[in-house]
C-alpha cells in the first residue's frame, strides 16, 4: 500500500493512513472521479495548502495527472508548487476569465493546473468566480471553489459571487456557493444582501435555500428596505408567504416609515396584502407623511385592496399629516367607485 511524504522526508500519509483514507473513499472506484484530485485534496488538507492544485503528487518520476486512476504505485511524493509569477500570469488570468465565462471546464482545469491562483483579480477586483457566477456555470464555480477560490471575495463594488448569482438568477451557482459556506448576509456598498438580490429577482428557490441556511430575513439596505418590502412591492406573493412563514417582520418600516403593507397596497398586490393580514400585519401603520396603506390603495384606485383593508378593519377616518382622508385621496383622483366604499 502507498504512503505519501514530502521531498524532505516528512510523512504526510502513512501506509495505514492511506489505507484508511482510501477505504473511506471506495465510492470513488468506478465512479469516474479522479483519484489524483481526491488524493491531492486530502494531502492539501493535511498540509494546510489552500489550493490543492498547487500540489503535484509524484510516483517515481511521473506526476499523477488530473485524470490519473488508482494505482498501487508504492511511495508517493507530494510537491508544493508556487503559483505562476505575477508577470507571467496576466495573460493566463485573462484567459481564465474568458473560459470561466464561456463554460469551458476542461480549459479552466488546465489553467489552474499551472498552477494559477484562483483568486487572481483584474483591476476592478473581479475574480474568475465572479465571472462563473455571472455566467451561471455551476460546474466551473465548484471547480474554482475546490481549487481554493474565496467564496466571499468582493469586487470593487463590494459584490460577492453570491450576490451576483442571486441577482442574475443562477440558482445552481447560488446553491453551490452556499454549500461552500458563502456569507449570506454580506452587503455591498449599498447595503444590499444576497437575500435582497434574490427577492428582487423573484427567485423563490434561492430565497428558500438561503432561509434554510440561516440567512437574516430582516436585514435591510441603506434605505431601510428589507426583503419583505421588496417582495411586497414586486408582488412576489410566494416569496412574501415564504418570508412570513419563516418569521420575517411583517411591520418593518423603511427609512420613510413605509411598511410592506404600504408597498403592497400602493402597487395593488391583493394576494400579498392578504398574506400580510393573515400574518397579523397592522393596517393602520403610518409612514413619515402620516399615510396609511389605505391612503395608498385609495389614491391609486385599487378597489380590491381597499375593500380588503376596510373589511380587515382599517381606519377609514385616519388623516395624514396634512389632514387628508383616504376618501379624499380617492375623490381627488377620480376614483368614484371607491368613495362609496370609504364613506
Amino acid at each position: 500500500m502507498a504512503c505519501v511524504h514530502l521531498a524532505s522526508g516528512h510523512l504526510v500519509l502513512s501506509e495505514a493512513d492511506f489505507a484508511a483514507w482510501w477505504d473511506e473513499r471506495r465510492e470513488l472506484r468506478g465512479a469516474g472521479i479522479s483519484f489524483a484530485d481526491a488524493l491531492r485534496q486530502e494531502v492539501a488538507r493535511r498540509l494546510d495548502v489552500r489550493n490543492f492544485r498547487q500540489l503535484a503528487v509524484v510516483s517515481g518520476e511521473q506526476a499523477l495527472g488530473p485524470g490519473s486512476p488508482w494505482s498501487n504505485a508504492g511511495p508517493l511524493v507530494a510537491v508544493v508548487r508556487q503559483y505562476v509569477a505575477d508577470e507571467a500570469a496576466e495573460g493566463a488570468v485573462s484567459e481564465l476569465f474568458h473560459v470561466a465565462g464561456s463554460g469551458d471546464l476542461a480549459q479552466v482545469i488546465s489553467l489552474l493546473e499551472r498552477p494559477l491562483d484562483p483568486n487572481a483579480c483584474n483591476d476592478r477586483g473581479k475574480s474568475a468566480l465572479h465571472v462563473a457566477a455571472l455566467s451561471g456555470h455551476a460546474d466551473i464555480a465548484r471547480c474554482l471553489l475546490q481549487s481554493g477560490a474565496e467564496a466571499d471575495k468582493a469586487n470593487d463594488d463590494g459584490h460577492t459571487p453570491l450576490q451576483i448569482s442571486a441577482f442574475t438568477g443562477h440558482g445552481e451557482v447560488s446553491r453551490c456557493l452556499l454549500e461552500a459556506g458563502a456569507d449570506m448576509d454580506r452587503t455591498d456598498r449599498f447595503g444590499t444582501t444576497p437575500m435582497l438580490e434574490a427577492t428582487t429577482r423573484g427567485d423563490l428557490q434561492v430565497v428558500r435555500c438561503m432561509l434554510e441556511a440561516g440567512a437574516d430575513k430582516n436585514k435591510a439596505d441603506s434605505d431601510g428596505i428589507a426583503p419583505m418590502h421588496v417582495a411586497a412591492r414586486k408582488g412576489h406573493q410566494e416569496i412574501a408567504r415564504c418570508l412570513l412563514e419563516a418569521g420575517a417582520e411583517k411591520d418593518q418600516a423603511n427609512a420613510n416609515g413605509r411598511t410592506p403593507m404600504h408597498a403592497a397596497a400602493r402597487k395593488g398586490h391583493l394576494e400579498v396584502v392578504q398574506h400580510l393580514l393573515e400574518a397579523g400585519a397592522d393596517t393602520d401603520k403610518v409612514d413619515s407623511d402620516g399615510r396609511t396603506a389605505l391612503h395608498d390603495a385609495a389614491s391609486f384606485g385599487h378597489f380590491a385592496v381597499v375593500r380588503c383593508l376596510v373589511e380587515a378593519g382599517a381606519d377609514k377616518g385616519k388623516a395624514d399629516h396634512v389632514g387628508r382622508l383616504p376618501i379624499q385621496e380617492a375623490a381627488n383622483r377620480g376614483h368614484r367607485e371607491l368613495c362609496a366604499l370609504l364613506g
